[in-house]
């Protein structure tokens, strides 16, 4: 992380409380922030029970709540 320049924020799917279902973005943003990343952040979605518009979306407004 001390040379990363870029990290990807990639979802699958979300529970009903806005949550990741398979990847711990609370634990992932600790790390994160901690490390006192200033990089980019992209978003990513690959999940099928949502549109991808909708997807990326929700992964975002999770990245918002975890930061």
């Amino acid at each position: 992380m001390l040379y990363a320049k870029a990290v990807s924020a990639k979802s699958y799917s979300f529970d009903k409380n806005g949550m990741e279902e398979k990847i711990d973005f609370e634990r992932m943003a600790t790390i994160i922030k901690n490390l006192n990343f200033e990089g980019y952040v992209s978003v990513e979605f690959e999940g099928d029970n949502i549109t991808e518009d909708e997807g990326i979306k929700a992964t975002k407004s999770l990245l918002e709540n975890v930061f």
